[in-house]
């Protein structure tokens, strides 16, 4: 029996090493995760909404109109404001977070053509709508009715910043998820903050993958 080494001597064989990229491995399965657990968030509420469950109204599910367009895009503005003061204030009282530290959203930092825009348009469109139907849609919607609006901003808000695992990152969307709400509370529908989520996760997309 002839030897590797020897073989590869005479044919300048290399040896072929395997490795797995755990992170990216990983990432996958959320991306997948995710996927699945925002298909079967979707078909329960139009299974509740068709069975007169829930109301559409009460899930802020309403055509958006020229005034919550402008109204979001104001939302936009204040929102990036309070969110660079948030950020300062916060560096100033945990000092020990990597205040540096690149959000992940589970996707590889360099991409092109149909693959950039399948990120744009996951990013930027389908998460935003999902995580406002999800957040200040039905769980805002529900806990309005029993605890009052600032108790029930602030309870979606703590665990919509959780839900990001990144101190840096849950800083920034807590006070999105506060401002968010103030919209549905003064609009009656999640169109507004849908609005302003997608202008975050923009600045976002292009600060991760354009510049």
């Amino acid at each position: 029996m002839i030897s590797g080494g020897f073989l590869g001597a005479i044919f300048n064989f290399r040896p072929i090493t395997w490795s797995v990229n755990w992170a990216l491995v990983l990432n996958f399965v959320w991306q997948i995760l995710f996927f699945v657990g925002a298909f079967f968030v979707l078909y329960a509420i139009i299974s509740a909404i068709q069975k007169r469950r829930v109301k559409r109204t009460e899930l802020g599910l309403e055509l958006p109109r020229w005034n919550e367009i402008g109204f979001g895009l104001i939302g936009a503005i204040v929102y990036f404001i309070a969110s660079v003061l948030a950020m300062v204030l916060a560096r100033q009282v945990l000092p020990f977070v990597d205040w540096e530290q690149t959000q992940d959203v589970g996707l590889p930092s360099a991409l092109f053509g149909v693959n950039l825009l399948i990120a744009f348009l996951f990013i930027c469109v389908f998460v935003p709508f999902i995580e406002e139907l999800i957040f200040r849609g039905l769980i805002f919607g529900r806990l309005r009715a029993k605890l009052g609006f600032i108790l029930s901003a602030t309870l979606v808000s703590v665990v919509f910043a959780a839900a990001h695992g990144q101190w840096n990152v849950a800083v920034d969307v807590f006070v999105l998820s506060m401002i968010s709400c103030g919209a549905r509370e003064l609009t009656g529908n999640i169109n507004a903050s849908v609005i302003m989520h997608m202008a975050k996760n923009m600045l976002a997309f292009y600060i991760l993958f354009v510049a």
